[in-house]
């Protein structure tokens, strides 16, 4: 019996060689030619980022980083009585039009680059087959559907990004449509049913998308080729669930959801915004001491009792246009100046017996 060195040389002459890496047959003219095509501005503006917004190449890959939901990425917009057939689970909106604008915008992308080419009766490839992931991340009833909805569309995404390259291979370099790894079309006849559900929808491209069959474990697809519902094979997601806890249909529900801090929130009902714009905003009253800046003047025919409860213009008195440091209070004036009632100060103390005992005699 041959030893296990001998076995694997015996293995490494029988096996097939590399095959060599594939080089373009075109000459750099017909290159020059490609460089003024349709196609090959697609494919720069793929990667063109702009003042407004980053290049979708970018974007797609920021979109396809986050491979996986936390409850900072959920809204349990709860049970409202008045609309039983709301979904209560959705995703956060930055998410939400991430997803949206990733979709639609690769989907533009790849029909634009298949009408370019020679297919016969390919068809170009559907980013979300019906729209029903994107439906799904909009509203969903469980955690389970929102996962598997998210999921779905990352493979869907990243294949996209696979596809769209092989496009303009196709087209520069005369190279094959379908490759090994091209999903068989048979995979998406369920899809031409309008009665077709979000759980066979599901299976169906677990089951016979390469991309996404990857994601399962031997045992998921064992289960799943046997007939079984990924829903009855994959559980819902442990930790989402436990972040929400069931909730009861109510009126105006409040939304909850997780900050970036992992803080609860919990948002007013509805009906709380609109008692705020019904609101009538209060005026700022001046505030009393503002009259030190700019004090009342009495006339001098006013009454000649003091007041004493503004201590600012309780030293005012009306100026007259005359010569001195300071005028006399007109005759009968409410208000003194301050120089006037010190000099009054000064000499009831000076004929008082206490001052005797700051005198100098």
């Amino acid at each position: 019996m041959a030893d296990s060195s001998t076995l694997k040389n015996l293995e490494v002459e029988l096996a097939p060689p590399l095959p060599s890496p594939r080089c373009s047959t075109r000459s750099e003219g017909e290159k020059s030619v490609y460089a003024l095509t349709v196609m090959a501005d697609l494919h720069r503006n793929y990667h063109l980022s702009s003042d407004q917004d980053h290049s979708l190449n970018d974007r797609v890959v920021s979109f396809l980083s986050r491979q996986s939901l936390t409850p900072m990425d959920i809204i349990d917009r709860g049970i409202d009585v008045r609309d039983l057939g709301r979904p209560p689970y959705t995703l956060k909106k930055d998410l939400l039009d991430a997803a949206e604008d990733v979709v639609s915008s690769m989907q533009t992308t790849l029909d634009t680059a298949f009408d370019m080419l020679e297919s016969g009766s390919e068809e170009a490839y559907a980013v979300d087959p019906r729209g029903i992931m994107l439906q799904r991340l909009k509203g969903s009833k469980s955690f389970y559907d929102i996962e598997r909805a998210y999921d779905i569309l990352l493979g869907r995404v990243g294949r996209a990004q696979a596809v769209f390259m092989r496009y303009i291979s196709v087209y520069r370099d005369g190279v094959e449509l379908r490759s090994p790894s091209w999903t068989d079309p048979a995979v998406y006849e369920p899809f031409k049913a309008e009665s077709l559900g979000f759980d066979q929808a599901v299976d169906a491209l677990y089951g016979g998308v390469p991309t996404l069959n990857r994601r399962l474990d031997e045992r998921a697809k064992n289960r799943l080729r046997a007939g079984e519902s990924l829903r009855q094979i994959i559980p819902s997601p442990l930790h989402l669930k436990s972040a929400f806890s069931p909730r009861m249909p109510e009126e105006n529900p409040i939304e909850r959801y997780y900050n970036n801090n992992g803080a609860r929130i919990n948002n007013r009902p509805p009906s709380f915004a609109l008692e705020e714009e019904r609101e009538v905003d209060i005026q700022q009253v001046e505030p009393r001491h503002a009259r030190i800046a700019d004090p009342p003047i009495t006339p001098a025919t006013s009454d000649p009792s003091h007041r004493w409860e503004d201590s600012a213009s309780s030293y005012r008195h009306t100026w007259a246009p005359r010569s001195g440091s300071y005028s006399a209070p007109a005759e009968n004036s409410t208000y003194y100046s301050l120089p006037t009632v010190l000099e009054t100060t000064f000499c009831e103390l000076a004929g008082s017996p206490v001052f005797g005992l700051f005198s100098s005699n």
